[in-house]
Protein backbone atom coordinates (compact mmCIF):
# COMPACT_ATOMS: atom_id res chain seq x y z
CA UNK A 1 0.00 0.00 0.00
CA UNK A 2 1.25 3.50 -0.86
CA UNK A 3 2.78 5.42 1.84
CA UNK A 4 0.85 9.09 2.24
CA UNK A 5 3.98 11.67 4.05
CA UNK A 6 0.99 14.29 5.05
CA UNK A 7 3.21 15.81 7.37
CA UNK A 8 5.90 17.13 5.20
CA UNK A 9 3.19 18.09 2.27
CA UNK A 10 0.70 19.89 4.57
CA UNK A 11 3.95 21.81 6.13
CA UNK A 12 4.33 22.84 2.68
CA UNK A 13 1.38 23.20 1.68
CA UNK A 14 1.02 25.42 5.07
CA UNK A 15 4.03 27.97 3.85
CA UNK A 16 2.89 28.14 0.70
CA UNK A 17 -1.01 29.42 1.66
CA UNK A 18 0.28 31.66 3.95
CA UNK A 19 2.75 33.46 1.59
CA UNK A 20 0.24 33.52 -0.76
CA UNK A 21 -2.37 35.19 1.85
CA UNK A 22 0.26 37.53 2.90
CA UNK A 23 0.67 38.47 -1.16
CA UNK A 24 -2.86 38.86 -1.77
CA UNK A 25 -3.15 40.70 1.85
CA UNK A 26 -6.25 38.05 2.70
CA UNK A 27 -5.42 38.49 6.39
CA UNK A 28 -9.31 38.95 7.15
CA UNK A 29 -10.11 35.82 5.81
CA UNK A 30 -7.34 33.83 7.55
CA UNK A 31 -9.82 34.28 10.85
CA UNK A 32 -12.81 33.64 9.81
CA UNK A 33 -13.21 29.92 10.79
CA UNK A 34 -14.58 29.32 14.55
CA UNK A 35 -12.51 26.42 14.69
CA UNK A 36 -9.20 28.19 13.51
CA UNK A 37 -8.36 31.11 16.34
CA UNK A 38 -6.63 34.22 15.10
CA UNK A 39 -3.61 33.00 17.20
CA UNK A 40 -3.32 29.73 15.94
CA UNK A 41 -3.36 31.59 12.20
CA UNK A 42 -0.24 34.25 13.34
CA UNK A 43 1.43 30.85 15.17
CA UNK A 44 2.00 29.86 11.20
CA UNK A 45 0.07 26.51 11.28
CA UNK A 46 -3.15 26.69 9.13
CA UNK A 47 -4.31 23.21 10.28
CA UNK A 48 -5.38 21.10 13.58
CA UNK A 49 -4.25 18.21 15.82
CA UNK A 50 -4.88 14.97 13.96
CA UNK A 51 -8.15 12.99 14.14
CA UNK A 52 -8.32 10.43 16.48
CA UNK A 53 -9.15 6.82 15.64
CA UNK A 54 -12.56 7.40 17.54
CA UNK A 55 -13.06 10.19 15.52
CA UNK A 56 -12.55 8.37 12.37
CA UNK A 57 -14.89 5.12 13.79
CA UNK A 58 -17.69 7.58 14.28
CA UNK A 59 -17.29 9.23 10.97
CA UNK A 60 -17.22 6.12 9.13
CA UNK A 61 -20.03 4.81 11.29
CA UNK A 62 -22.49 8.09 10.39
CA UNK A 63 -21.56 7.37 6.58
CA UNK A 64 -21.57 3.56 6.53
CA UNK A 65 -18.72 2.85 4.69
CA UNK A 66 -14.75 3.09 5.41
CA UNK A 67 -12.81 6.00 4.11
CA UNK A 68 -10.50 5.56 1.36
CA UNK A 69 -6.34 5.39 2.15
CA UNK A 70 -5.44 8.92 1.16
CA UNK A 71 -7.86 10.41 2.64
CA UNK A 72 -8.00 8.61 6.04
CA UNK A 73 -4.45 9.14 6.62
CA UNK A 74 -4.65 12.98 5.83
CA UNK A 75 -7.16 13.16 8.71
CA UNK A 76 -5.19 11.58 11.02
CA UNK A 77 -2.55 14.12 9.88
CA UNK A 78 -4.86 17.13 10.25
CA UNK A 79 -8.28 16.54 11.33
CA UNK A 80 -9.17 19.68 8.63
CA UNK A 81 -7.28 22.14 7.24
CA UNK A 82 -7.51 26.15 6.34
CA UNK A 83 -6.36 26.93 2.75
CA UNK A 84 -7.02 30.96 2.14
CA UNK A 85 -6.64 32.59 -0.81
CA UNK A 86 -6.99 29.39 -2.31
CA UNK A 87 -10.34 28.67 -4.94
CA UNK A 88 -11.78 25.94 -2.20
CA UNK A 89 -11.09 28.05 1.14
CA UNK A 90 -11.30 24.65 3.57
CA UNK A 91 -10.91 21.02 3.84
CA UNK A 92 -13.83 19.78 6.44
CA UNK A 93 -13.05 18.16 9.93
CA UNK A 94 -14.41 14.86 10.70
CA UNK A 95 -17.58 16.27 12.43
CA UNK A 96 -18.23 18.46 9.25
CA UNK A 97 -17.67 16.01 6.35
CA UNK A 98 -21.08 14.38 4.61
CA UNK A 99 -22.61 12.99 1.50
CA UNK A 100 -22.82 15.98 -0.97
CA UNK A 101 -26.89 14.84 -1.51
CA UNK A 102 -27.63 15.69 2.37
CA UNK A 103 -26.77 19.46 1.83
CA UNK A 104 -26.85 19.53 -1.89
CA UNK A 105 -29.87 17.79 -3.79
CA UNK A 106 -30.64 20.72 -5.85
CA UNK A 107 -27.73 21.52 -7.40
CA UNK A 108 -27.72 17.40 -8.12
CA UNK A 109 -31.29 17.26 -9.34
CA UNK A 110 -30.29 20.00 -11.86
CA UNK A 111 -26.93 18.25 -13.11
CA UNK A 112 -29.15 15.27 -13.02
CA UNK A 113 -32.05 17.07 -15.46
CA UNK A 114 -29.43 18.52 -17.73
CA UNK A 115 -27.68 15.40 -18.75
CA UNK A 116 -31.04 13.16 -18.95
CA UNK A 117 -32.00 15.72 -21.76
CA UNK A 118 -28.78 16.22 -23.32
CA UNK A 119 -29.27 12.15 -23.81
CA UNK A 120 -32.61 12.61 -25.10
CA UNK A 121 -31.46 15.39 -27.41
CA UNK A 122 -28.22 13.39 -28.54
CA UNK A 123 -28.88 10.21 -27.90
CA UNK A 124 -26.50 9.20 -30.30
CA UNK A 125 -23.89 11.69 -28.88
CA UNK A 126 -20.10 9.37 -29.33
CA UNK A 127 -19.46 10.16 -25.77
CA UNK A 128 -19.58 7.10 -23.50
CA UNK A 129 -21.76 7.00 -20.40
CA UNK A 130 -18.90 5.97 -18.44
CA UNK A 131 -17.27 9.00 -18.94
CA UNK A 132 -19.99 10.96 -18.19
CA UNK A 133 -19.72 12.49 -13.84
CA UNK A 134 -23.32 13.13 -13.33
CA UNK A 135 -24.76 9.69 -12.81
CA UNK A 136 -21.89 9.43 -9.95
CA UNK A 137 -22.79 12.83 -8.24
CA UNK A 138 -25.71 11.73 -6.09
CA UNK A 139 -22.89 8.72 -4.47
CA UNK A 140 -20.14 11.32 -3.87
CA UNK A 141 -18.58 12.88 -0.20
CA UNK A 142 -18.38 16.39 0.44
CA UNK A 143 -14.89 16.52 2.00
CA UNK A 144 -14.58 20.64 1.69
CA UNK A 145 -16.30 23.67 2.09
CA UNK A 146 -17.85 25.79 -0.95
CA UNK A 147 -15.90 28.37 -2.81
CA UNK A 148 -16.94 31.66 -0.80
CA UNK A 149 -17.99 32.95 -4.16
CA UNK A 150 -18.83 30.26 -6.44
CA UNK A 151 -19.52 26.37 -6.04
CA UNK A 152 -16.10 24.68 -6.13
CA UNK A 153 -15.68 22.02 -3.43
CA UNK A 154 -13.54 19.11 -3.50
CA UNK A 155 -15.38 15.52 -3.64
CA UNK A 156 -14.73 11.50 -3.17
CA UNK A 157 -16.37 9.21 -5.81
CA UNK A 158 -17.23 5.54 -4.50
CA UNK A 159 -18.67 5.01 -7.65
CA UNK A 160 -15.06 4.60 -9.12
CA UNK A 161 -12.18 2.54 -6.61
CA UNK A 162 -8.95 1.33 -7.62
CA UNK A 163 -7.43 -2.23 -6.98
CA UNK A 164 -5.23 -0.07 -3.49
CA UNK A 165 -9.03 0.97 -2.28
CA UNK A 166 -8.32 4.76 -3.32
CA UNK A 167 -11.46 6.34 -4.35
CA UNK A 168 -11.59 9.23 -7.21
CA UNK A 169 -11.22 12.53 -6.66
CA UNK A 170 -13.19 15.47 -7.82
CA UNK A 171 -12.31 19.78 -8.02
CA UNK A 172 -16.06 20.28 -8.88
CA UNK A 173 -17.07 23.28 -9.98
CA UNK A 174 -20.36 25.02 -11.93
CA UNK A 175 -17.39 26.73 -14.23
CA UNK A 176 -15.36 23.70 -14.86
CA UNK A 177 -16.66 21.78 -17.77
CA UNK A 178 -16.91 18.37 -16.30
CA UNK A 179 -15.11 17.67 -13.18
CA UNK A 180 -11.36 17.73 -12.85
CA UNK A 181 -11.07 14.09 -11.78
CA UNK A 182 -7.94 12.32 -9.85
CA UNK A 183 -6.84 8.98 -9.00
CA UNK A 184 -6.61 9.80 -5.23
CA UNK A 185 -7.65 12.80 -2.14
CA UNK A 186 -3.90 12.92 -2.65
CA UNK A 187 -3.08 13.61 -6.48
CA UNK A 188 -6.35 15.88 -5.79
CA UNK A 189 -4.22 17.58 -3.27
CA UNK A 190 -0.83 17.60 -5.31
CA UNK A 191 -2.45 19.43 -7.73
CA UNK A 192 -4.16 22.24 -6.25
CA UNK A 193 -1.04 22.54 -4.41
CA UNK A 194 1.42 22.89 -8.32
CA UNK A 195 -1.46 25.07 -9.39
CA UNK A 196 -1.24 27.73 -6.02
CA UNK A 197 2.90 27.45 -6.67
CA UNK A 198 2.26 28.15 -10.63
CA UNK A 199 0.29 31.17 -9.75
CA UNK A 200 2.24 32.69 -7.13
CA UNK A 201 5.71 32.59 -9.57
CA UNK A 202 3.77 33.72 -12.02
CA UNK A 203 2.07 36.82 -9.67
CA UNK A 204 6.10 37.72 -8.81
CA UNK A 205 6.89 37.14 -12.58
CA UNK A 206 8.99 34.46 -12.11
CA UNK A 207 9.61 31.73 -14.83
CA UNK A 208 7.33 29.25 -14.75
CA UNK A 209 8.45 27.17 -17.82
CA UNK A 210 6.33 25.16 -19.71
CA UNK A 211 5.56 24.33 -23.12
CA UNK A 212 3.73 22.15 -25.56
CA UNK A 213 5.39 18.91 -26.05
CA UNK A 214 4.65 18.68 -29.74
CA UNK A 215 7.40 21.67 -30.03
CA UNK A 216 9.95 18.91 -28.98
CA UNK A 217 11.81 21.31 -27.35
CA UNK A 218 12.67 21.39 -23.39
CA UNK A 219 10.62 24.76 -21.90
CA UNK A 220 13.83 26.28 -20.78
CA UNK A 221 15.43 25.99 -24.58
CA UNK A 222 15.44 29.99 -25.46
CA UNK A 223 17.27 29.21 -28.14
CA UNK A 224 15.41 26.32 -29.73
CA UNK A 225 12.19 28.37 -28.63
CA UNK A 226 13.22 31.37 -30.42
CA UNK A 227 14.56 29.38 -33.76
CA UNK A 228 10.38 27.76 -33.96
CA UNK A 229 9.62 31.57 -33.65
CA UNK A 230 11.53 32.30 -36.89
CA UNK A 231 10.85 29.48 -38.66
CA UNK A 232 7.97 27.64 -37.97
CA UNK A 233 4.22 27.66 -39.06
CA UNK A 234 1.82 29.91 -36.99
CA UNK A 235 0.90 27.23 -34.86
CA UNK A 236 4.05 26.53 -34.17
CA UNK A 237 4.68 30.26 -33.43
CA UNK A 238 1.84 30.56 -31.17
CA UNK A 239 3.01 27.55 -29.22
CA UNK A 240 6.38 29.09 -29.06
CA UNK A 241 5.49 32.54 -27.66
CA UNK A 242 3.52 31.37 -24.73
CA UNK A 243 6.50 29.08 -23.89
CA UNK A 244 8.43 31.95 -24.07
CA UNK A 245 5.88 34.55 -21.81
CA UNK A 246 6.59 31.15 -18.89
CA UNK A 247 9.85 31.43 -19.30
CA UNK A 248 10.18 35.27 -18.64
CA UNK A 249 13.17 35.77 -20.38
CA UNK A 250 14.05 39.41 -21.50
CA UNK A 251 15.85 38.01 -24.00
CA UNK A 252 12.80 37.05 -25.88
CA UNK A 253 11.39 40.91 -25.91
CA UNK A 254 12.66 41.88 -29.32
CA UNK A 255 11.48 38.76 -31.15
CA UNK A 256 8.09 38.68 -29.84
CA UNK A 257 8.02 42.84 -30.13
CA UNK A 258 8.81 42.21 -33.87
CA UNK A 259 5.89 40.01 -34.08
CA UNK A 260 3.44 42.08 -31.88
CA UNK A 261 4.38 45.14 -34.81
CA UNK A 262 4.20 43.98 -37.70
CA UNK A 263 0.55 44.86 -39.09
CA UNK A 264 1.32 41.92 -41.90
CA UNK A 265 1.35 38.49 -39.09
CA UNK A 266 -0.96 36.70 -38.24
CA UNK A 267 -3.80 38.06 -36.41
CA UNK A 268 -4.15 34.99 -33.63
CA UNK A 269 -0.32 35.05 -33.23
CA UNK A 270 -0.09 38.72 -32.82
CA UNK A 271 -2.54 38.09 -29.84
CA UNK A 272 -0.35 35.73 -28.41
CA UNK A 273 2.61 38.41 -28.73
CA UNK A 274 -0.03 40.79 -26.96
CA UNK A 275 -0.15 38.68 -24.01
CA UNK A 276 3.09 36.95 -23.69
CA UNK A 277 5.28 40.20 -24.01
CA UNK A 278 3.25 41.43 -20.57
CA UNK A 279 4.56 38.31 -18.94
CA UNK A 280 8.36 39.10 -19.79
CA UNK A 281 7.62 42.55 -17.20
CA UNK A 282 9.86 44.63 -19.13
CA UNK A 283 8.98 48.27 -19.23
CA UNK A 284 9.46 48.47 -23.03
CA UNK A 285 6.57 46.43 -23.25
CA UNK A 286 3.80 49.36 -22.53
CA UNK A 287 4.63 52.01 -24.93
CA UNK A 288 4.20 49.03 -27.67
CA UNK A 289 1.12 47.55 -26.54
CA UNK A 290 -0.63 50.90 -26.66
CA UNK A 291 0.62 52.24 -29.58
CA UNK A 292 -0.70 48.78 -30.98
CA UNK A 293 -4.13 49.48 -29.11
CA UNK A 294 -4.38 52.89 -30.97
CA UNK A 295 -3.41 51.56 -34.40
CA UNK A 296 -6.74 48.94 -35.45
CA UNK A 297 -6.51 46.78 -38.04
CA UNK A 298 -7.17 47.74 -41.75
CA UNK A 299 -9.58 46.26 -43.80
CA UNK A 300 -7.13 44.46 -46.08
CA UNK A 301 -5.49 42.95 -42.93
CA UNK A 302 -8.66 41.74 -41.26
CA UNK A 303 -9.53 39.97 -44.76
CA UNK A 304 -6.22 38.32 -44.84
CA UNK A 305 -6.47 36.89 -41.84
CA UNK A 306 -10.32 35.63 -42.17
CA UNK A 307 -9.46 34.33 -45.27
CA UNK A 308 -6.65 32.50 -44.24
CA UNK A 309 -8.87 31.11 -41.36
CA UNK A 310 -11.56 30.24 -43.40
CA UNK A 311 -8.85 28.27 -45.86
CA UNK A 312 -8.93 25.34 -44.05
CA UNK A 313 -12.44 24.52 -44.16
CA UNK A 314 -12.22 23.72 -47.61
CA UNK A 315 -9.18 21.57 -48.12
CA UNK A 316 -8.04 21.27 -52.11
CA UNK A 317 -10.10 24.40 -52.88
CA UNK A 318 -8.15 27.72 -52.52
CA UNK A 319 -9.83 30.83 -51.22
CA UNK A 320 -9.21 33.98 -53.70
CA UNK A 321 -8.13 37.41 -51.95
CA UNK A 322 -10.82 39.51 -52.83
CA UNK A 323 -12.28 42.84 -50.70
CA UNK A 324 -13.30 41.85 -47.40
CA UNK A 325 -17.06 43.60 -48.45
CA UNK A 326 -16.89 41.04 -51.75
CA UNK A 327 -16.04 38.20 -49.06
CA UNK A 328 -18.85 38.81 -46.72
CA UNK A 329 -21.38 39.26 -49.55
CA UNK A 330 -20.36 35.90 -50.25
CA UNK A 331 -20.02 34.36 -47.15
CA UNK A 332 -23.45 35.62 -45.74
CA UNK A 333 -25.18 34.05 -49.28
CA UNK A 334 -23.47 30.95 -48.56
CA UNK A 335 -24.19 30.49 -45.16
CA UNK A 336 -27.54 32.56 -45.01
CA UNK A 337 -26.03 34.59 -42.28
CA UNK A 338 -26.19 38.37 -41.61
CA UNK A 339 -22.75 39.76 -41.30
CA UNK A 340 -21.52 43.41 -41.25
CA UNK A 341 -18.63 44.64 -42.78
CA UNK A 342 -18.59 47.16 -39.42
CA UNK A 343 -18.71 44.43 -37.42
CA UNK A 344 -16.51 41.84 -38.45
CA UNK A 345 -14.05 44.86 -38.32
CA UNK A 346 -14.55 46.14 -35.07
CA UNK A 347 -14.83 42.41 -33.83
CA UNK A 348 -11.52 41.32 -34.76
CA UNK A 349 -9.74 44.89 -33.65
CA UNK A 350 -11.56 43.76 -30.62
CA UNK A 351 -10.00 40.21 -30.65
CA UNK A 352 -6.58 41.74 -30.88
CA UNK A 353 -7.10 44.83 -28.03
CA UNK A 354 -8.71 42.30 -25.15
CA UNK A 355 -5.38 40.52 -25.85
CA UNK A 356 -3.24 43.90 -25.24
CA UNK A 357 -5.79 44.52 -22.02
CA UNK A 358 -4.18 41.34 -20.50
CA UNK A 359 -0.81 41.81 -21.87
CA UNK A 360 -0.65 45.19 -19.95
CA UNK A 361 -2.45 43.56 -17.08
CA UNK A 362 0.52 40.98 -16.72
CA UNK A 363 2.77 44.26 -16.80
CA UNK A 364 1.29 45.30 -13.42
CA UNK A 365 3.51 47.75 -12.05
CA UNK A 366 5.85 48.45 -14.92
CA UNK A 367 3.45 50.05 -17.29
CA UNK A 368 2.27 52.30 -14.52
CA UNK A 369 4.82 55.03 -15.98
CA UNK A 370 3.40 55.03 -19.34
CA UNK A 371 -0.23 54.65 -18.55
CA UNK A 372 0.45 57.64 -16.04
CA UNK A 373 1.23 59.45 -19.48
CA UNK A 374 -1.79 57.75 -21.33
CA UNK A 375 -4.09 59.51 -18.63
CA UNK A 376 -3.68 62.16 -20.65
CA UNK A 377 -3.94 61.05 -24.45
CA UNK A 378 -5.70 62.97 -27.20
CA UNK A 379 -7.59 59.38 -28.10
CA UNK A 380 -10.28 58.67 -25.37
CA UNK A 381 -9.59 55.16 -25.98
CA UNK A 382 -6.01 54.87 -25.20
CA UNK A 383 -7.22 57.30 -22.08
CA UNK A 384 -10.10 54.71 -21.02
CA UNK A 385 -7.21 51.81 -21.00
CA UNK A 386 -4.91 53.50 -19.10
CA UNK A 387 -7.66 54.03 -16.45
CA UNK A 388 -9.28 50.38 -16.37
CA UNK A 389 -4.96 48.80 -16.49
CA UNK A 390 -3.91 51.31 -13.48
CA UNK A 391 -7.36 50.45 -11.45
CA UNK A 392 -6.79 46.73 -11.68
CA UNK A 393 -3.13 47.01 -10.66
CA UNK A 394 -4.21 49.32 -7.72
CA UNK A 395 -6.14 46.95 -6.52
Amino acid sequence: MQHYDWPTFLHDWDEILLTHARDADDSDDLSEDEDNPTEQIFSGWLGYPGASEQQIFDLERRLQTRLPPSYRSFLVASNGFRQPGNTVPRLYSTRQVDWFRNTNQATIDIWLKGFQESRKMYPNAPAPLEDAFEPDLPFTLQVSAEEEAGTAVYLLNPQKVSEDGEWEAWFFAHWVPGVNRYASFWELMQAECNSLVYILRRNRGEPTPHVDPSLGVEATDLTGLLAILAHGDEYQQKLAIDALGNLRDLRAFEPIAHILADPEADLFVREYAARSIGMLRDPRSAPLLIEVYRQPMSANEITTTIIKSAQSHFSGTAIPSMPLSEFLNQANRMFNINLSLTAVTNGMNDHLRHAIRQGLFELGTFAIPTLEQARYDSNPQIRALAEEVLNYVAR
